[in-house]
């Protein structure tokens, strides 16, 4: 995205001085306009505005704007002009906060692996060498026929060898498969083989009868895991249309508080013309000094207000250079190494735009599309799902156990290997094991927890639905009225104007005082303020109405499937549709 940086008319100097000093943002999303470009866009502008203000956007930028040409050791200051929706796409892209959020649907996604984890295969191996020197108790004979009793050692060494795989199917059975080798020698002759060489194999099944037992119930890990990733989704999603919003507040927010300060501006001048005519009729002997004193009073009262205004519009744009990590890396250096610093100014006006909308079509769109909705869906499905298990858990433990093997002995390994695959040494098991809980405590709780839970889950969805309705409707009813408060107050703007026109009138014939002037000229002030309030208000009701049915992304035309889609290193594969 490309923020456009134009300098206003009182500002050109600033737009000559950069561009003689061979000023060029190469590698940033800077683009420097030429001033017949500047002037085209601020003229076309001027003509879309549908707001009887007063021009004096001039006045408001030098008001809060550094003088054009700052000493050297004062930074260059240049407005940086921007539409909302780039913005928008700016905060998309740049935003700490979202671009934190990003991450929950991989960390998710990784969750699901994990759960998937435990019905991978188990290879284990294990190779140990052990020895030992055990007492031996024999007879020394001499050769004259002479013998005597003595403790010696037999020696033995044993290295064995034993390795296998195992797991667990989704339906809960445990299966194996080990095999192993051992060699022994004893330094005495003790048995047929001596070393003597053993091999086995053997296969074992656990199957569960009833705890444990079922797709579902071992499944529900990996579906609780997978919901979890859908609400990260979900909620990354309502991440975004709420930072769309934050952005449509604060761009409308930094235009109302310029807008304030303008208008601000312009009453602080017209007290000053009020002045400069009293000071004059002073002179002449046509008014009182008391006349002077009162509008010397109401300049001091604006000025005051001006520092104010002009202080807020900082403050609304320091919030919106938050939003989109505007420069905010220069915050942390001096100043005298800030050579340039950017004023953001929105280079919209809202557009007033008759719009009908149909209540019930609207909370029908909100229940399909509202966030908030599909995340109470999701934890109603998880809360089903812990209800399953621990449903099952009820059940006694019974494991019906199996297995089958082979073994074979003989002096080097080939001899023992071919003994066991013979079949000439089998053994085998079959049982059954029971296991339960004497008291059924902990599984009756846990059973009536998630049972709880499921029907809070259930209320919790038709909980949300009414919150949207109810959120629809409140919506909807602000954009109503703060398009009747711009009529309204369209009207109290011109009527305020009229009444300052004509009291200025007497007031030259000597018919008023300057304390009515004054008075009506603060009934104009406030009139403006109130108009520009009421424009911006609509503004971001509108996009509130937007973000209720959850189609604010959707309005600016901004799809955010990349923020939604899983990373290709971990995208599922055909196989995902055996945990579906």
């Amino acid at each position: 995205m490309v923020a456009r940086v134009m300098n206003t008319r009182t500002a050109c100097l600033v737009a000559a001085v950069q561009v003689l000093a061979g000023f060029v943002c190469a590698g940033s999303d800077i683009t420097v306009y030429d001033a017949e470009t500047i002037e085209a866009r601020e003229q076309q502008l001027l003509e879309s505005t549908v707001s009887n203000l007063p021009d004096v956007r001039a006045e408001v930028v030098r008001a809060v704007s550094y003088p054009a040409l700052a000493p050297a050791w004062q930074p260059l200051d240049s407005n940086v002009y921007i539409t909302l929706r780039e913005c928008i796409l700016w905060a998309l892209e740049r935003n700490l906060g979202l671009t934190i959020s990003r991450y929950e649907p991989g960390i998710g996604w990784e969750k699901v692996r994990q759960q998937r984890s435990v019905f991978d295969p188990m290879f284990s191996m294990e190779f140990t060498w052990s020895g030992a020197k055990a007492p031996r108790v024999f007879k020394k004979t001499a050769p004259r026929g002479f013998s005597k009793t003595v403790v010696g050692n037999t020696r033995s060494d044993t290295i064995d060898w034993h390795g296998g795989i195992g797991g667990r199917f989704i339906t809960g059975l445990e299966y194996g498969y080990r095999m192993g080798q051992s060699h022994t020698r004893v330094d005495e002759f003790g048995g047929l083989f001596n070393p003597s060489y053993r091999t086995y194999q053997e296969a074992y099944l656990t199957v569960p009868l009833l705890k444990n037992f079922g797709i579902d119930v071992n499944l529900a890990p990996v579906r609780i895991a997978r919901n979890d990733w859908r609400i990260s989704r979900v909620e990354l999603d309502a991440a975004v249309q709420d930072l769309i919003l934050e952005v449509t507040a604060a761009y409308w927010s930094l235009y109302y508080h310029r807008e304030e300060a303008a208008a601000q501006e312009y009453t602080l001048q017209l007290a000053k013309e009020l002045l400069k005519v009293n000071e004059a009729k002073v002179k002449v002997g046509m008014a009182a000094p008391l006349d002077v004193t009162q509008a010397k009073a109401r300049i001091a009262a604006q000025e005051e207000q001006l520092l104010i205004a002009r202080n807020a519009v900082r403050n609304a744009e320091d919030k919106l250079r938050a939003l989109i990590n505007f420069e905010m890396n220069e915050l942390f250096l001096p100043r005298a190494m800030r050579r340039i610093q950017y004023h953001l100014v929105p280079l919209e006006k809202p557009v007033i735009v008759d719009m009908t909308h149909d209540e019930p079509t609207l909370i029908e769109q909100a229940l399909q599309n509202q966030q908030v909705i599909a995340v109470a869906k999701l934890r109603m499905q998880n809360a089903r799902e812990q209800l399953k298990v621990a449903k099952n858990q009820l059940l006694p433990e019974v494991n019906m156990i199996g297995s089958l093997g082979f073994e074979g002995v003989g002096d080097d390994y080939g001899h023992a290997y071919g003994d066991q695959w013979r079949g000439e040494h089998p053994r085998w098991s079959l049982g059954v094991e029971v296991s339960l809980p004497l008291f059924y405590n902990e599984p009756i709780a846990a059973y009536r927890q998630a049972k709880y839970a499921s029907r809070q889950a259930e209320l919790t969805i038709e909980q949300v639905r009414h919150t949207v309705a109810i959120n629809v409707r409140t919506a909807l009813r602000n954009v109503e009225t703060n398009r009747k408060r711009i009529d309204a107050t369209r009207e109290a703007a011109r009527f305020a104007r009229e009444q300052l026109a004509a009291e200025q009138e007497k007031f030259k014939v000597g018919q008023s005082t300057t304390f009515d002037v004054l008075y009506y000229q603060d009934q104009l002030a406030t009139a403006l303020k109130n108009e520009i309030k009421a424009l911006t208000d609509w503004r971001i009701s509108l996009t509130q109405l937007y973000r209720t049915i959850g189609r604010a992304a959707a309005e600016y035309q901004i799809q955010i499937d990349e923020y939604l889609s899983v990373p290709a290193s971990v995208t599922p594969r055909v196989v995902d549709a055996i945990w579906r």
